[in-house]
């Protein structure tokens, strides 16, 4: 989770309209911690999802991910349709 200073450099508006024109999105952060509190979060069993809280938001990256022109063939194959 980001911390309110830091969302104001995001636009939830800008990420949805990212998304809509089929970028995938990928925000990217880091967690201020010591090698000493890694290791002890790391020997104590704790969620790796209570330590991708409070953190630091460094930048926001779209990609492009065209679709390919024959997946429609390669679908129906997957999916066992002869696609006539």
């Amino acid at each position: 989770m980001m911390n309110e200073e830091d969302k104001k450099y995001i636009e939830e508006d800008q990420v949805n309209q990212l998304c809509k024109k089929g970028y995938r999105v990928l925000a990217f952060g880091y967690k201020d911690m010591s090698p000493e509190q890694f290791e002890e979060a790391n020997s104590t069993g704790i969620k790796l999802e209570s330590l991708e809280t409070h953190l630091n938001f460094v930048t926001i990256i779209a990609l492009q991910d065209q679709v390919r022109p024959d997946i429609k063939k390669i679908v129906q194959f997957i999916s066992g349709e002869t696609g006539e």
